[in-house]
């Protein structure tokens, strides 16, 4: 009798000690407030062409209207993704780059593309579905 009376005390106190840390800590749910890569001298009227990174562990291969190309390095990535920028600038058109790294990317890669994309103000969007 006297056990079982020890044993529901030690329940007893494990259910205060878990109350206790749902109480204590904030549970929040939210999303991510990534900051807009674009000027905010550029009207709202322009058109946007959208283009496809798709982030993998060694390269990265960019989708957009003229086709596909594949980059092996980030370099030659900030050189391609500045050039697309600088012609849609030429065309008065807004570029918006979709990010979607695979499952195969790490996240420094994605990381480094955020940056690239925030140094030379190209608007990005993370593609959610491709998150497990």
């Amino acid at each position: 009798m006297n056990r079982n009376r020890a044993l529901i005390r030690l329940i007893d106190v494990a259910l205060i000690v878990l109350m206790t840390f749902v109480a204590v800590s904030q549970l929040k749910t939210g999303y991510v407030d990534l900051p807009a890569g674009g000027d905010d001298n550029t009207p709202a009227s322009l058109a946007t062409s959208t283009a496809s990174l798709h982030i993998y562990r060694d390269y990265f291969i960019i989708k957009d209207d003229g086709g596909q190309s594949r980059v092996g390095n980030l370099q030659g990535l900030e050189a391609v993704l500045v050039e697309k920028n600088r012609l849609c600038r030429n065309r008065q058109v807004k570029l918006v780059i979709n990010l979607e790294p695979e499952k195969s990317s790490i996240a420094q890669n994605l990381i480094d593309v955020i940056d690239i994309c925030q140094r030379h103000k190209i608007e990005k969007s993370l593609n959610f579905e491709n998150f497990d």
